[in-house]
């Protein structure tokens, strides 16, 4: 049985508020504590670490209580509380009165084990001032949200916490897990990628665990998972919502225990990772529809982190634009964005979030070649649909129009690659189909604004087609 209480803004551990206009970083320390049992008035300190609790002297919260088990139980800082786990205890846990596997527990919550009772206590607030800033590494913005997640993200990167970056495709998660790892002790070691979404099911369990040969057919060698090549580093798994439900077990025994199990074999591993994970599903909802795992949830998100999307921070819009435009290398952005480009930047709403307006910039100074009017021109032409990401320069210097097509046509017909009819058959034709790809992916990017499910339903393949193809041709947002 799994119990929980209604979250309240209060009851989150680490979170920035706002105190006469400015953001302030609120630590909330708590204590685990023995009120009734034969150690009444021991005590151990609830950080962002797991406390476990037990009979066995190795415990941080060691039990002299004959009826609660060697490894009972273990608490860990969660997002809106604190995560209660039973592991597997002979005599149970309890909380109000229910016999509990795992709960989301509130500071003042009490609970039995055995003859024991533990209670949560707050311990002290401590609030610390945040120093407005214009960028976290790669990440830019000055709005009230983005400083919120600065905040955030300078109290938890120099930590090992396990972090859920939560938003819409486009946002930036995976720049955010970048700068959690380039900010944090493990920053010489690896920082590994593992897309859940792009991954075929049957390839998923080997790609995160590893495997041994013969463990199935086309196993012709071991194999270490992204667990084992990231030893030391973090690890970014996106797209955790798309993790298959059976995996999802095998998962939080990783997260749990820092040990993995190769396919085929049955001696685990002891990895030293940390974890960072992102979605842009409510994984609440996939809890409740019992496609994602409770307990995998709380264990994730000890810290969330919600990427704002760029609709909600219009005021982010120039200072990220200028920033694209020296990222490329072009002219002085106050010699670019003009008044008018400005303002249709500003009011575009932005389905694609910041990597569309990325590929808008880019693809704006490549056709502009850096000249105001032009820019100007470019911006607002694309800025009426949904941008696509910019062409690959050998599939920009299109030639002759192909079949069909004529010189007036628009720029996005399908055209012979520059000096294709020149090159070897294989060549020739691995040009011809990187350009269709790619202005096939571009047309479906317009239509359905980055929405992967959307673009595959349209082109009536499988998402993860599309993801490989988006991928492949380094188009895909993040």
């Amino acid at each position: 049985m799994s119990d929980s209480y209604d979250a309240k803004s209060n009851d989150a551990p680490t979170e920035v508020v706002y105190k006469d206009r400015q953001p302030v970083l609120v630590v909330r320390a708590a204590t685990l504590r023995v009120v009734a049992g034969p150690d009444a008035g021991k005590a151990c300190a609830l950080e962002t670490q797991r406390v476990r609790v037990g009979s066995g002297s190795d415990n941080d919260l060691p039990l002299s209580d004959t009826l609660v088990s060697r490894r009972h139980l273990e608490l860990s800082v969660a997002d809106h509380g604190y995560l209660l786990r039973d592991l597997g205890s002979t005599n149970g846990t309890f909380f109000r009165g229910a016999r509990v596997r795992e709960a989301l527990l509130a500071p003042g919550a009490e609970l039995r084990l055995g003859e024991t009772v533990l209670r949560i206590e707050r311990r002290e607030e401590r609030s610390s001032s945040i120093a407005p800033q214009r960028a976290f590494g790669s990440l830019v913005g000055t709005s009230r949200a983005m400083q919120e997640v600065f905040g955030l993200l300078s109290a938890v990167a120099p930590t090992d916490t396990t972090v859920l970056v939560l938003g819409e495709t486009g946002t930036g998660k995976e720049l955010v897990a970048a700068e959690l790892h380039e900010n944090s002790p493990r920053r010489a070691r690896p920082f590994l990628v593992l897309d859940c979404g792009a991954i075929p099911r049957e390839l998923i369990e080997s790609e995160l665990f590893g495997h041994v040969r013969g463990a199935f057919t086309g196993a012709d060698s071991d194999r270490a998972g992204i667990f084992e090549q990231a030893n030391g580093g973090t690890i970014f798994l996106d797209e955790i919502g798309e993790l298959p439900q059976e995996l999802q077990t095998r998962l939080l025994r990783v997260l749990d225990q820092r040990t993995v199990r190769r396919v085929g074999e049955h001696t685990p591993r002891a990895v030293d990772i940390r974890v960072v994970a992102a979605t842009h599903r409510d994984l609440r909802d996939a809890v409740r529809a019992g496609t994602f795992r409770q307990d995998l949830f709380y264990r994730l998100s000890v810290v969330q982190i919600r990427l704002p999307p760029l609709r909600e921070r219009p005021e982010d819009v120039p200072i990220l634009a200028r920033h694209f435009i020296r990222e490329a290398g072009g002219r002085n952005p106050e010699d670019v964005l003009g008044p008018e480009v400005l303002e249709v930047l500003t009011t575009r709403r932005w389905p694609g979030n910041v990597r569309e307006l990325r590929n808008v910039v880019e693809r704006a100074m490549v056709l502009a070649d850096g000249a105001v009017s032009a820019f100007e021109e470019s911006t607002a032409r694309r800025i009426d649909g949904a941008a696509p990401p910019p062409l690959p320069a050998d599939v920009q210097a299109g030639a002759a129009p192909g079949a069909g097509a004529s010189p007036d046509d628009d720029d996005e017909q399908l055209r012979m690659p520059t000096g294709v009819l020149d090159k070897p058959y294989k060549e020739a034709k691995d040009m011809v189909v990187r350009q269709f790809e790619v202005l096939y992916l571009t047309h479906l990017m317009e239509r359905h604004g980055y929405n992967i499910s959307r673009m595959a339903a349209d082109a009536e393949v499988d998402r993860h087609l599309i993801r490989k193809l988006l991928r492949k041709h380094d188009m895909l947002a993040r």
